[in-house]
């Protein structure tokens, strides 16, 4: 009798530790909005002064911390070129590992990639710009409840944008702001 309890202990310890290892926590959707400030850098962007912008991004978390999402970012810059304001259009992708993905506090730190536009005006003035962009990402979540986290994001984009006549348009884009999510658990 107290042979097989003693056998039987150290399975039922494993057993236990295996099924609490692969209980995994849940996966995420999320929407996230972002209110940024943004700085505009390189020989393309010499007169440029940044201004404001915001994003709205929908993602999915793996319960191994992964993030992926998809969002658009609007944004605007001056330049002495145009009286009014010149508008900067990206659709990203985002790839980001959330470190702590469960913690109240989460690092987050990623890669983006993004369609890039950037207009003044009507078409025919040329001074419309297509291209790409390519960055990083990184900044902190802090979970407030179950269903709401806040924090601070810093994005830091390579721009390649050529206009109709051929002008370049490559430089960087520093974007910091504030972001507000909203996650729904996919148990």
């Amino acid at each position: 009798m107290t042979m097989s309890r003693l056998g039987l202990t150290p399975v039922l310890v494993v057993a236990s530790l295996l099924g609490a290892r692969t209980q995994a926590a849940a996966q995420e959707l999320s929407v996230a909005l972002s209110l940024d400030s943004t700085s505009y850098y390189g020989d393309a962007y010499s007169l440029t002064d940044g201004d404001r912008g915001g994003e709205v991004a929908i993602g999915y978390e793996t319960s191994r911390g992964l993030r992926m999402s998809g969002g658009l970012f609007v944004g605007s810059f001056d330049e002495p070129i145009s009286d009014p304001s010149f508008t900067a259009i990206g659709l990203f992708f985002e790839p980001a590992w959330v470190f702590r993905h469960r913690a109240r506090v989460r690092p987050i730190l990623g890669a983006r990639v993004a369609w890039e536009h950037q207009r003044v005006g009507d078409q025919s003035n040329g001074l419309w710009a297509y291209g790409w962009g390519a960055g990083g990402v990184g900044g902190v979540l802090v979970r407030l409840g179950e269903p709401v986290s806040v924090g601070v994001e810093t994005v830091l984009m390579g721009l390649n944008m050529d206009r109709q006549d051929g002008t370049s348009r490559n430089g960087l884009r520093f974007q910091v702001g504030g972001t507000f999510l909203l996650t729904w658990s996919l148990r």
